[in-house]
């Protein structure tokens, strides 16, 4: 059975490898509130208000932890990829 269309958008945008990794152009004119993938645990969080900020997702002592790296107004896509690799 396939999932509803609001189900199956929301698993593509916020699975890593699901869809095309995020661009600065993307970055600049997503809206929709979520999680949205650029891959290797690099996220950028759309907030309801419209604000942006990158986590990285990764696992410390076996737990799944949601780490800052900043607002996407300050930090651009390469600077959020360099933090995340660090």
């Amino acid at each position: 059975m396939r999932p509803a269309l609001s189900q199956h958008r929301c698993w593509e945008e916020c699975w890593d490898g699901a869809v095309a990794k995020l661009t600065a152009k993307k970055v600049e004119n997503l809206r929709a509130p979520g999680f949205h993938g650029h891959g290797e645990g690099l996220y950028l969080k759309v907030g309801t208000g419209g604000a942006k900020s990158w986590i990285l997702r990764t696992v410390v002592h076996r737990r799944r932890r949601d780490l800052g790296l900043g607002s996407a107004a300050i930090t651009s896509l390469a600077e959020a990829r360099m933090k995340a690799r660090e």
